[in-house]
């Protein structure tokens, strides 16, 4: 019976998370360290990505299949993760295979996913709908199996991009080793030595007297080739955008704190209800003053989450899982069930 709440309670955090994180594409070696794993994992990081591909198809002058793969994918890179408008250019280089579309297909996993999502955040809906009009009885019903529902509703905002979203693409890894004895070596002697040879992600390197010529990542390209296929971050689109998606943001913000105020005296506060409460103000506080914050600084280019190479995000991040886990533990600890066989705190 536990195992059953437990699945009930995590699908709606696991199916956001695991549906919401690409593959990454390795460009450099070493590969990221766990810590720089795990941020990818970090809700907030996730919606970013799906606010930014949407943004990126509004104030795209000529979207193309390139622009839709490079868009989609995790470059790690030397100077760390990078999903710049400048690297969905850099990055063409390497793309050995292109969605055949420039929009998902009706009958693609990447739908599937979306309908996934998408039922999970109407049942999530549905509830705060429920809790609403009937407010004294919203507290009773909240139990273990729906705690993390909060999710499912910020999960919605993968409708906004689901038409782009998609892992019909494959790019060539790059490794660069660079070893001592490499380093000691004379200039006349490595520039004998052949290139090294470029493989896809996942594939086993076969012997070749092929490969690929070297590319500079540190080639700065001019600005008017981004410029050139992206209307302003500030235009009509990019500004409407930006207005709705911190709107949404704000009016999920409000909603821990609409469920901690005592509208009606006499209501059973749990302590799984104020852990909630407490939970998800810090979370949609961090995520709405941060990404405002990137907004307003003109840092809401990149799919890649502006902080994600900061060290305060990764604590963050973290501590998140951790919170995570201590309200599972409350709610578990809490939980029982009704007259009626379902489970509540």
């Amino acid at each position: 019976d536990m195992i059953s709440l437990l699945t009930l309670c995590l699908a709606p955090l696991l199916v956001h998370i695991v549906v919401g994180v690409p593959h990454p594409v390795y460009l450099h070696d070493p590969a990221p360290r766990w810590h720089d794993r795990i941020v990818h994992y970090n809700p907030t990081t996730i919606i970013w990505r799906y606010f930014i591909i949407a943004d990126r198809r509004l104030r795209s002058k000529d979207w193309s299949c390139a622009d839709m793969a490079a868009s989609n994918a995790l470059f790690w890179t030397a100077d760390g993760w990078d999903g710049s408008e400048a690297m969905m250019i850099k990055s063409r280089v390497y793309c050995e295979r292109q969605p055949r579309y420039t929009t998902v297909q009706l009958f693609s996993v990447s739908s599937g996913q979306t309908v996934i999502i998408t039922a999970q955040g109407i049942q999530a809906v549905a509830l705060i709908i429920n809790g609403i009009t009937k407010f004294s009885r919203f507290f009773i019903r909240i139990g273990m199996p729906n705690i993390f529902f909060p999710f499912a509703i910020l999960g919605l905002v993968r409708l906004c991009a689901a038409m782009w979203l998609t892992e019909d693409y494959t790019y060539l890894q790059r490794q660069v080793v660079e070893c001592e004895s490499e380093a000691s070596a004379s200039v006349a002697d490595s520039l004998d030595k052949p290139t090294r040879p470029y493989y896809p992600i996942g594939a086993t390197p076969q012997p070749s007297v092929y490969s690929l010529p070297a590319f500079d990542f540190e080639t700065s390209y001019p600005k008017e080739t981004t410029n050139a296929r992206m209307h302003p971050r500030l235009g009509r689109s990019g500004f409407t955008w930006r207005v709705f998606f911190l709107l949404f943001l704000a009016c999920l913000w409000l909603l821990p704190l609409i469920t901690m105020l005592p509208f009606r005296w006499g209501i059973y506060f749990t302590g799984t209800l104020f852990s909630m409460g407490v939970f998800y103000f810090i979370f949609m506080s961090v995520t709405l003053f941060s990404i405002a914050t990137c907004i307003f600084t003109a840092k809401s280019t990149s799919t890649i989450y502006p902080y994600t190479n900061k060290a305060w995000y990764k604590v963050y991040t973290c501590l998140l899982f951790l919170l995570m886990a201590t309200l599972v533990v409350i709610a578990g600890l809490e939980n029982r069930k009704a007259p009626c066989g379902a489970s509540t705190t």
